[in-house]
């Protein structure tokens, strides 16, 4: 061969034992760390083992786990986790951030832990650990299985976040694990007021304007909020998408929970039958609800709601509220509604000087047939009242009269 292929070759062979050289002083450095170590390789040398093999191992472990592993940790346990691992590099991150608790998870619970790793990824997995949450990590990989291993990261947070409340999703939409993953704290309030209804608890988190409002109702009235998460489905929640119309929901809830002392999950059951109560107070406010609280309450019938519904309209005319709240201020506001002061208001100059001798002449009219009525009833007691004759007793005094006037005339005659 020629001298540039004989000084390449030796090149290539200085370079390869000056590798096998600093990996065999890696190993060295190793097996100084432990007796882990140097129990590994009396172990192995008494079973036959070469040398250069024992030094392959101890370079692998080296590779991936720290001092600080291999010396708490039997080799044998740790070429295991080796084999167990789904990606070495993965293993080797979890090694140095998790350190002794990795040993603990492995010892436990075997495989399973760095499976679960694989799939959450190593930054949601180191997520999981310090958030503090125990999770069962078969039911990590089972719920994991049922989805693409190309999951977003946020979907993927979401799963965990399901996991860590105890619940296992099943066919849950990745968008819906994504808001609940950027809704995290939101979800954890939620879950245990909704559980066991993991369906219902996953359709609040599959509409965001839903999840929107839920937020909205826990930060200004929690009380009312979780009688509505208890009671109401995601149907009547969607009811108030119109924020105007959830703020004069609340508002209502409010009054009734505190003046009235209405128990929540009964107002919740009440307004999610029917809500009848909104409409009043974006219409003309508290009051209103005052008023229809007045004469319907809780449960009333047809003839109730129209004495609520005359009430309010006589409010939003001008009259006070509070003179309105019973029958009787209602029956004295249907009265002066009839008044001539009340309808001089609504008319001109004019028409109402017209009403009035309209209604001067109808009192001359009704006294003066009155008076009249009340002389004819006297003079019948006194028997004075002229007597009343038939059509036939009337001729025959007429051709008496007749008679008479004829008789005179001859006798003058």
């Amino acid at each position: 061969c020629s001298d540039q292929v004989c000084k390449e070759a030796l090149t290539c062979c200085s370079s390869c034992c000056r590798k096998e050289v600093e990996r065999m002083l890696d190993a060295a450095r190793v097996f100084a760390l432990s007796p882990n170590v140097q129990n590994y390789i009396a172990e192995q040398t008494q079973t036959g083992r070469h040398t250069q093999e024992i030094v392959e191992d101890m370079h692998l472990v080296g590779e991936v786990f720290g001092p600080e592993i291999i010396v708490q940790a039997p080799i044998g346990n740790l070429l295991t986790m080796l084999v167990h691992a789904p990606d070495r590099q993965e293993l080797a991150r979890l090694a140095r951030e998790l350190d002794s608790w990795l040993l603990q998870e492995y010892t436990e619970h075997g495989r399973e832990v760095l499976i679960a790793a694989h799939l959450l990824g190593v930054p949601t997995f180191l997520e999981v650990v310090q958030a503090g949450k125990k999770l069962d990590w078969s039911d990590v990989r089972a719920v994991f299985e049922r989805y693409p291993r190309d999951l977003s990261e946020p979907a993927r947070r979401g799963l965990v976040l399901a996991l860590q409340e105890q619940i296992a999703p099943s066919g849950v939409a990745p968008t819906t694990l994504e808001t609940i993953a950027r809704h995290q704290s939101l979800f954890r309030l939620v879950a245990p007021l909704v559980v066991p209804d993991t369906e219902k608890l996953f359709r609040l988190f599959g509409s965001l304007p839903v999840v929107e409002l839920v937020d909205q109702a826990l930060q200004k009235n929690a009380e009312a909020a979780q009688a509505f998460l208890s009671q109401w489905s995601v149907r009547t929640w969607e009811r108030y998408r119109d924020p105007a119309h959830f703020d004069a929901l609340l508002s209502v809830a409010a009054y009734r929970l505190t003046e009235r002392r209405q128990a929540a999950d009964a107002f919740a059951r009440e307004i999610g039958e029917r809500d009848e109560l909104t409409p009043v107070f974006v219409d003309v406010g508290l009051c209103g609800v005052q008023l229809w609280d007045a004469y319907v309450g809780t449960a009333a019938g047809q003839h109730q709601r129209q004495e609520a519904d005359e009430a309010i309209r006589s409010y939003k005319a001008g009259h006070p509220c509070d003179a309105l709240l019973t029958r009787e201020g209602l029956q004295q506001v249907r009265f002066y509604d009839f008044l001539p002061v009340r309808l001089a208001r609504k008319l001109g100059s004019l028409e109402t000087l017209v009403f009035y001798g309209l209604v001067v002449l109808l009192l001359v009219l009704v006294v003066r047939w009155l008076r009249r009525r009340s002389g004819s009833l006297a003079d019948e007691r006194r028997g004075d009242a002229p007597v009343r004759l038939k059509p036939a007793g009337l001729e025959k005094l007429k051709l008496l009269r007749t008679n008479v006037k004829t008789d005179g005339r001859g006798r003058g005659g």
